[in-house]
């Protein structure tokens, strides 16, 4: 008998789950593992040959049944996971040898309730071996598991730790709780103006929509019992909108601001006597409250910490007002701790309140955009780089510099250079070195190294569909064979023969025409130009590498040629018995034309 996904017989299955070094036999008893067997597991654990048949997983799509293997990439991408035989699945090794729990983390068991959710929190916070007792505020956003009252998973850690204050989250991700509150009192106060002062002004502007639309405006049927809307008495429909609908509503956002941000009033109300613009007039009567609330994480006693602030208030009460900081970083980084140590503790504190959680919502956000069903099998590499391209999607990015960068890297030579042949002909299984070089001559298209200038072979030089599309204006050819003029283009040409590489003995050989030459492509100015020799290797590589140097690399030709190699596959390249080399040779006659340049 025999696994269907696997091909192991059960008898085999009975063998290995006797191998010392397989994770899977170890599994039940691990937390009972003695140390030889543990470093056995960590040093020594099981590894699937290169020949070894991985098991899958079957899905049906409709069409057909589609099978999905593990492999060989899982571990090496992932050394935290190792395979076990015996179990037929992955483990990961650390977890799975020294987790004192059951494993990873899951929103099962209840943990999706408010009390889940804070024991969730708590436990990740243990793990992390960060101390909650230290928690002086909490961010979420209004959902009742997370905000209420009573029942909120904020409830449920404050009443653990009492100093964990709940602030709810603002859409802005800057300001603070100063800024916080003057929004608020703002945004109250206009409710307020509106309510006692705008209803004539609202009222006349419906009037003007009923002549438009044509509806008339009255009062709905009042009866004597009304169970089902508010039934305030009420003689014309202007008084009973004003009393059953206009008042109420403006009274339920005011009430429900100063419910929902009640905490944020509190901590200005107190701990803004601090902040040096409005120190002035205050006693320590007015933030003993909050002395009292921080007590275990202030040094002294309630008498030490008021001669503290005495002396603190004085400092700032002989500085000229436009002088004193008037927000809560100023005040902090203004604050000589080691006279004033305990409020610079108090500001601290104020400075670390959450006020907003938008930034990490909204990264969640993102992810229903990106995690598609046409991308479900994105890599976690893949996906984290292209959430933090769009969570970031204000930072402006300069694609030169990230080229530059990727050309300075050696890895990464032919990153951009996607043509199927070369790679499968010449880096797979280019065994004859005719078959390589046969392979190495075809053409390769023309290939934009910056901005107007292309880098191409003879037959580009020919390809009038080429030259028309991109309004090439200049052709600069390096090589014997003459070329038919074309109409809209200026011609340079240098005679030079096809070489390889330069030899020690050809490097002024090759210096003298870069001096010739490169003028030439600056005397381009950027204009669209073309420049070539017989397949744009070597030569006209050289000539690009050269300007580029001077131009753009600050005289640095390592730079400019890894730039060209990015930008065109085949550049500086030659075929040696069927295996692609670099010849960098070349660098010495680059190297000697931008000395002499300096």
């Amino acid at each position: 008998m025999s696994d269907s996904s696997t091909g192991v017989t059960m008898a085999d299955k009975s063998i290995f789950s006797n191998l010392k070094n397989d994770i899977g036999s170890h599994i039940k008893s691990r937390l009972s593992l003695k140390d030889d067997i543990r470093y056995l597991l960590l040093k020594d654990h099981f590894v699937p040959s290169g020949n070894f048949k991985w098991p899958y997983s079957e899905r049906n799509t409709h069409v057909t049944v589609e099978k999905r293997y593990l492999n060989q990439k899982h571990l090496k991408d992932n050394s935290w996971l190792v395979f076990s035989l015996s179990k037929n699945g992955l483990f990961c090794l650390p977890c799975a040898l020294f987790a004192t729990g059951g494993g990873g983390k899951s929103l099962n068991s209840g943990s999706e309730t408010d009390e889940g959710l804070a024991k969730l929190i708590l436990e990740e916070l243990n793990e992390l071996d960060l101390d909650p007792s230290f928690i002086v505020g909490q961010g979420y956003d209004g959902c009742s598991a997370m905000s209420g009252e009573f029942n909120g998973c904020h409830a449920f850690i404050q009443r653990l730790f009492p100093k964990a204050l709940y602030l709810h989250c603002l859409q802005s991700p800057g300001g603070g709780i100063m800024d916080c509150k003057q929004l608020i009192d703002d945004i109250v106060f206009m409710f307020k103006y509106i309510r006692n002062e705008k209803l004539e002004q609202n009222y006349e502007e419906i009037l003007d929509l009923r002549d438009i639309t044509g509806h008339e405006v009255k009062m709905p049927l009042i009866t004597g019992r009304q169970t089902t809307r508010s039934n305030v008495p009420s003689t014309t429909p202007q008084e009973y909108y004003r009393l059953n609908l206009f008042i109420p509503i403006l009274d339920h956002f005011i009430a429900s601001l100063n419910e929902r941000f009640f905490t944020h009033q509190w901590l200005v109300l107190r701990v803004s006597r601090l902040i040096p613009a409005f120190i002035e007039g205050k006693t320590f009567d007015d933030i003993e409250e909050v002395v009292e609330m921080y007590q275990d994480l202030l040094h002294g006693s309630t008498t030490v910490i008021k001669q503290e602030f005495l002396l603190y208030q004085k400092k700032w009460i002989d500085i000229q007002p436009p002088d004193r900081p008037s927000n809560v970083m100023e005040a902090y980084l203004s604050c000589n701790e080691t006279f004033y140590p305990n409020i610079k503790i108090l500001l601290n504190i104020y400075a670390t309140l959450p006020v907003t959680t938008a930034t990490g919502e909204r990264s969640f956000s993102i992810l229903k955009r990106l995690k598609t069903y046409l991308r479900s099998t994105m890599s976690e590499d893949r996906l984290n780089g292209l959430a933090m391209l769009t969570i970031n999607s204000d930072i402006a990015i300069d694609i030169d510099e990230v080229i530059d960068r990727f050309s300075r890297k050696k890895g990464v030579l032919i990153l951009f250079y996607d043509y199927e042949y070369y790679f499968n002909s010449i880096l797979c299984k280019a065994r004859k070195s005719n078959k390589g070089k046969e392979i190495m001559t075809k053409r390769e298209p023309p290939s934009l190294i910056i901005s107007n200038l292309w880098l191409g072979c003879l037959q580009d030089a020919q390809d009038v569909e080429f030259l028309t599309t991109n309004g090439i204006q200049n052709i600069i050819s390096i090589c014997l064979q003459p070329l038919p003029k074309h109409e809209n283009c200026i011609h340079y040409r240098f005679e030079i023969e096809d070489n390889a590489e330069p030899s020690s003995a050809d490097t002024q050989y090759f210096v003298d025409l870069l001096d010739k030459a490169v003028p030439v492509l600056q005397q381009c100015n950027g204009h669209p130009t073309l420049i070539h020799c017989g397949v744009g290797r070597q030569r006209s590589a050289a000539v690009v590498a050269a300007y580029l140097a001077m131009k753009k690399f600050s005289g640095n030709v390592e730079e400019a040629v890894f730039h060209v190699m990015n930008r065109r596959a085949t550049a500086f390249r030659v075929v040696d018995s069927g295996s692609v080399k670099i010849k960098v040779n070349w660098q010495n006659a680059l190297s000697e034309f931008c000395k002499s340049k300096r």
